[in-house]
């Protein structure tokens, strides 16, 4: 209770609900919540990355076919520091689901936390899920996140949640927007493309969204940026090459 509402919350609803005076405050409460966080930390073992490490796959084809694939979603945030002001950290929290089963929550300081993949391998065994079992990682695509989930298990998808991509894709219909002032017809292009891109994502067409992403990373490369954008203006430019950098005239 006292990790889910605040502590002075959690002490009046214990007065209300026991039936003799507990005599607990904010104060108590916050030291179970410790008390209990210790405990738990004490119980896990060293620390692991994987569900591979110290296993042999030969020895997977003799666990039980697994319920299901399991999915957990893992994202970060930084929160300020309560002392020092100028400071923050990072908080990673998630939740995972199996297809038949409970939900469960996971939260750790990333940086703090000396365990963390031992954590979510823990997290995850509580769940019943074993070597054999697919696992589908949704994470907002950040190397801290992500670095989190790697290795866990053979079996494992990672996939961006569909917030953070939106995300990426704005920043660049940004950039397209600022280009039309320059090239409008290159700008235009460029949009196009992101709309393309997006709708395959969004449809689960991963193959034709590479393909629009790869074309648009070629097209965006800056000498071709700049030598398409400076004939379609009439104005001559100079783009960088591993030898001396051309002129280029429209």
């Amino acid at each position: 209770m006292g990790l889910a509402v605040p502590y002075a919350a959690a002490a009046e609803l214990l007065t209300d609900v026991l039936p003799i005076n507990s005599g607990a405050n904010a104060p108590t409460v916050r030291q179970h919540a410790l008390r209990a966080a210790s405990r738990i930390e004490r119980e896990l073992t060293e620390e692991r990355v994987s569900f591979m490490q110290d296993s042999c796959p030969r020895d997977w084809m003799n666990l039980p076919i697994p319920d299901g694939r399991i999915v957990i979603g893992l994202d970060g945030g930084y929160i300020r520091d309560r002392n020092d002001r100028k400071k923050n950290f990072e908080l990673i929290v998630g939740q995972s689901l199996p297809e038949d089963g409970d939900l469960r929550y996971i939260g750790f300081v990333h940086g703090y936390d000396g365990k963390p993949q031992r954590r979510v391998l823990d997290h995850l065994k509580k769940q019943g899920v074993q070597a054999n079992q697919d696992i589908t990682f949704i994470t907002d695509g950040g190397d801290e996140v992500r670095s989190l989930a790697e290795m866990i298990a053979p079996g494992s998808e990672h996939v961006p949640d569909w917030f953070h991509i939106t995300m990426r894709i704005t920043v660049l219909r940004q950039f397209a927007q600022g280009l039309e002032n320059h090239d409008e017809q290159a700008g235009q292009d460029m949009l196009d493309t992101l709309r393309r891109i997006k709708w395959h994502l969004w449809h689960g067409n991963a193959y034709r969204a590479r393909e629009e992403i790869d074309d648009l990373l070629y097209d965006a490369e800056p000498p071709k940026l700049i030598i398409r954008t400076c004939a379609s203006s009439g104005r001559p430019s100079a783009t960088s090459s591993s030898t001396s950098p051309p002129t280029v005239q429209a």
